[in-house]
């Protein structure tokens, strides 16, 4: 059974903090940890049981299939977002409001 040793260090506020003193077996063993990158695509199964379980596969798969990650739409929302609330402060455009004019013209004069 081996001892843990700590060293007590004061942080940048002051507080006291104790810091786990680690043999260099144990510290080698951390440094060469393996870095987890794309796990979460492990043994994922499309829809019909296909295997999309590298970065690689599930690209393919979306492009296949038509479809995309929300996340590729991050920016186009942030700009509708803008749009949304540009229009809701009362900043509509002539276009807009010829728009809305004919769409009531020809919905009661059929």
């Amino acid at each position: 059974m081996t001892r843990r040793r700590w060293v007590y260090r004061k942080d940048a506020d002051g507080v006291m903090q104790a810091i786990e003193v680690l043999s260099d077996a144990e510290l080698t063993l951390r440094l060469n940890a393996p870095v987890v990158g794309d796990s979460h695509y492990e043994g994922l199964r499309g829809p019909q049981g296909e295997d999309v379980g590298t970065r690689t596969k599930h690209k393919e798969f979306l492009k296949a299939s038509g479809l995309a990650m929300a996340d590729d739409f991050k920016n186009e929302w942030a700009q509708a977002q803008k749009q949304r609330d540009a229009f809701q402060q009362g900043a509509s455009s002539k276009e807009r409001r010829e728009q809305l004019d004919r769409a009531f013209y020809q919905h009661f004069h059929k």
